[in-house]
This record gives C-alpha cells, sequence and structure tokens, in this order.
C-alpha cells in the first residue's frame, strides 16, 4: 500500500459538516489516486487475516440519500460484494424500502406463541389497531399511546403481523408493512421487555428471528424510558427490536431503567440486528450493555443499513465471553455494506464507564466491513484489559470510507504489550492485503492534542499505515 503525500488537501467531497475544529488534524493530500475494489468480507473471514482476497470487479454505486442534507459526488462510492468462506457471490443492490398504502385483511389464523410469551399472557393491548387510532398508513400510522400498546406491537410482530379470525377478535388481519407511531412518551415501568421483532419459543434460540420487525416506527419525538432487557442474556437478538428488516425507525430517545442490558450475540439497545433499514434521529441515554458478543449502542449489526443522527450519551458497554470474535462499537458491533453519518458517542466518568471487550472495540464500529463512517465524534475511554484491537472510531478495518471523524478520548490500555493494536482512529486492519488510503478511504480525522495523532492512526504495525502528515489548525 503506498499512500505519499504531496500537498494538504482541502476539500472532501461535497458539503460536509464539520461541527467543531479542533487543535490537529490528519488531512488527506493530493496525490494521483489508483482506484481499488472493496471486497465485503464477513466476520469469519476477518479472522483469518489471509492476504490472498479476490479482486471482484468494480461497479459504480449511486450515493444512499441521507435525507440530512448531506450529499456524495457519485464516484465516491462503490458496489461492494460479500465473499463467503466457500465462494465469493455478488451482493445484489438493495431494493428501497416500498411499504404498502392499505392493510390488506385476510382470516388466516396463525398459531398460538410459545413459552417466552407466557409472562405477558393477557398483560398486552392491540387496541392501537382501531380506527380511531389510525389506519396504518404513513398519513395516518397506528398510534401507540401507552405500554400495554407497545407490548401488543412486539406481540404482533412475533405472530407475523398477523391477527388471526375468531369468534372474539375484532382486529383480525394482515398488518404487515404497516406505519406504526408513538402517540406519547411511555414508561416501560419494569416490565421485563420482550423485543419487538423475537423468537416465539425459546426451542427457536439456536436460529435467526423467523418474523422481524418490517414496516417504519416513528417515534414522533418522544421517549421510551425505563426499558429493561435483563431475561435475554442466552439469546441473540436483544433491543428494543430484536430483528429488524426493510423496516425505518426514527426520531425518538430511548432510556433503559438503569439495569444491565443482557444478551449474546447481537446485543444493542434500539436493535439488536437490522437489514436494509435504516435508523435515523435516535437518542439512547444512560445505557449499559453487557454481552457475550456482538453488541453496539445503537444496534448490535447491521448489513445494507442507514444509521443517521445518532446520538449515545453516557453508553456503557462490556463484550466478554462466548466462543465467537467479539465485535463492540458505540454505534453498531458489525456494519457490513451501510452508512453511519452524523454520529456522537459518549462514554461515562470513571475507570469503568467505557465501551470495552475482549475482541475488537471501537468508539463508531467494531468491525468495518465495506462501510461508510462520515462526520462521526467519540469522546470518553474507548478499550480496556485484554482487547485484541482498539481503535478511537474503528476496531477493525476491512474495507470502507472513514472521513471527518473526531477524537476526544482515551485508548484503554489492553494490557497485551508487543501484541496490543491500538490506534487514536483505527485499531488494526484485516491484512496486508486489505489496504486503505489516505486520499480516498480515509482522511480529515481529528484529535484534541498533537499527542493522539502521533501516537498512531492506525494500531495495526503494518509497513505504510501511518505514513501520514498532520497539521495544527
Amino acid at each position: 500500500m503506498k499512500k505519499r503525500m504531496k500537498g494538504i488537501i482541502c476539500l472532501l467531497c461535497t458539503c460536509m459538516t464539520i461541527i467543531t475544529l479542533p487543535s490537529w488534524a490528519v488531512y488527506a493530500e493530493n496525490g494521483q489516486i489508483a482506484e481499488k475494489t472493496f471486497q465485503l468480507a464477513t466476520p469469519s473471514e476477518a479472522d483469518r487475516d489471509t492476504e490472498d482476497n479476490e479482486v471482484l470487479e468494480e461497479e459504480k454505486e449511486t450515493c444512499v440519500d441521507l435525507e440530512s442534507g448531506l450529499e456524495t459526488d457519485g464516484k465516491m462510492d462503490e458496489d461492494l460484494r460479500e465473499a463467503t468462506p466457500s465462494a465469493a457471490e455478488e451482493k445484489p443492490k438493495a431494493a428501497p424500502i416500498i411499504l404498502p398504502a392499505k392493510i390488506g385483511v385476510t382470516a388466516t389464523a396463525f398459531s398460538s406463541l410459545g413459552d417466552i410469551w407466557d409472562a405477558w399472557a393477557g398483560k398486552t393491548s392491540f387496541e392501537f389497531l382501531s380506527e380511531n387510532q389510525g389506519e396504518g398508513t404513513k398519513e395516518k400510522p397506528f398510534l401507540i399511546k401507552n405500554r400495554e400498546q407497545l407490548m401488543g406491537l412486539s406481540e404482533l410482530t412475533a405472530m407475523g403481523m398477523m391477527v388471526p379470525e375468531s369468534g372474539e377478535t375484532k382486529y383480525a388481519g394482515d398488518y404487515s408493512g404497516c406505519y406504526f407511531a408513538l402517540g406519547g412518551n411511555i414508561d416501560l415501568q419494569g416490565v421485563d421487555w420482550i423485543p419487538i421483532g423475537f423468537y416465539r419459543d425459546s426451542s427457536e434460540n439456536s436460529g435467526e428471528v423467523p418474523y422481524p420487525f418490517s414496516g417504519e416506527f416513528d417515534g414522533n419525538g418522544y421517549t421510551i424510558k425505563n426499558l429493561k432487557l435483563y431475561s435475554f442474556a442466552s439469546y441473540n437478538n436483544v433491543g428494543l427490536f430484536g430483528a429488524v428488516l426493510d423496516a425505518e425507525i426514527h426520531d425518538m430517545a430511548i432510556i433503559p431503567d438503569g439495569n444491565e442490558i443482557k444478551g449474546k450475540d447481537r446485543t444493542g439497545v434500539v436493535a439488536g440486528y437490522a437489514e436494509n433499514s435504516r435508523i435515523r434521529n435516535v437518542t439512547v441515554k444512560n445505557a449499559y450493555i453487557r454481552s457475550s458478543g456482538i453488541a453496539g449502542g445503537i444496534a448490535g449489526e447491521v448489513r445494507g443499513t442507514v444509521i443517521e443522527n445518532a446520538i449515545c450519551e453516557k453508553m456503557m458497554i462490556d463484550a466478554t465471553g462466548g466462543t465467537d470474535v467479539i465485535y463492540v462499537g458505540g454505534i453498531a458491533g458489525i456494519a457490513s455494506d451501510s452508512y453511519i453519518v452524523d454520529s456522537n458517542v459518549s462514554t461515562g466518568d470513571g475507570t469503568t464507564a467505557r465501551i470495552q471487550g475482549t475482541g475488537y472495540i471501537g468508539g463508531i464500529v467494531g468491525y468495518q466491513n465495506a462501510a461508510y463512517i462520515y462526520n462521526t465524534h467519540v469522546s470518553g475511554t474507548i478499550g480496556g484489559y485484554r482487547s485484541t484491537a482498539i481503535g478511537g472510531i474503528t476496531g477493525r478495518y476491512a474495507a470502507g470510507k472513514l472521513k471527518v471523524a473526531r477524537f476526544e478520548g482515551t485508548i484503554g490500555n489492553s494490557q497485551l504489550g508487543s501484541l496490543a493494536r491500538e490506534g487514536t482512529f483505527i485499531g488494526a486492519r484485516q491484512g496486508a492485503a486489505t489496504n486503505f488510503n489516505y486520499i480516498e478511504d480515509v482522511a480529515f480525522l481529528y484529535a484534541d492534542s498533537e499527542s493522539k495523532i502521533s501516537s498512531n492512526v492506525c494500531g495495526s504495525e503494518i509497513s505504510d499505515d501511518n505514513d501520514y502528515s498532520a497539521t495544527r489548525s
């Protein structure tokens, strides 16, 4: 990888917002850039760190409209492909999210839910499906006004968005792809929450969630407080939403109840796993996640997803144990073929209030796997004891772009001695064949002190990874 620096460049792309300019910065500089391809690796491939990555055919990609005034220049993004351990297959472009305008009512019955839901028997409400609380359309979404109705949405999702027809049921129908919205602040009052888009029975725990949430959830600027996720430490896909697919979640704040949020793999406050979805304008406050696998402040893992304008205040994550490699990020544990834009993470105060784990730890994302990270800010302590690699923004880089990032925090001591991989912005990259370029891929990195810039942008210790120029702003 060659990164010859010739002169300071002052333009990133178009209309990139920087909130506050710091004293010290790493800029991308002008130079002749050779076109390159990205390979979208799976977490299992990342563990092998092979230098024999396959070169995939390069295609241009239309930039994602982020609805926040962020503009890209159209040539910056590339179609990314995902390589599986057995073969390399082309990753198709995600279809646009199209939600139905009306409800298709059917009379199809659905089997009852399993043992996970026993504690909620008789405590949920489908009243939000009544005509006086909306129609399920974008113009008139179903309004959820209290705890019991939000519990009802979770139950409805586990039922495949189908209410079976029976003699006593007045809300029978198919509610797939409908629009839902909060009608006010909701206090969950310590109820042991079952995620929206979760398993029906404990026997399904080893597999994928059979019915992810698909539709739109508009928080209308309201707050959900006292979220308690304590009973699913051995389950994957844990969060307010468990698994979401082709969904949009936006405009709300979430405040947990003060207990640890416990999960196995894919644990987050907003969602455990999100695919082909959009999460925007969300704030998480005072959360403490303890997991034995992949974890993130907003979502545990995202794929083909946009996270925009996400704020995590006083975020604490501790991910240890488990049998697989752990990835932890202040926003997402793993981000594949996704965008994370205009987002801010801060940890709490004190030596234990940090984002840490025994794997790859990043202030924004644990594993950047063909993901685009623009305009982010991190403060607080990132990483700690036995962390494999620690980066102020990215724990492990496989492919993607990292531009306009500010780190004002502290990189924790992994106590691994010469094996430590600690970088101010990137902890490590996947291997010598996984190149990044300081003009094309990584640019405009800011820190609040000269020492953070000089200590290493990337902690990989691969030749030339820290061949950059720094300047005082």
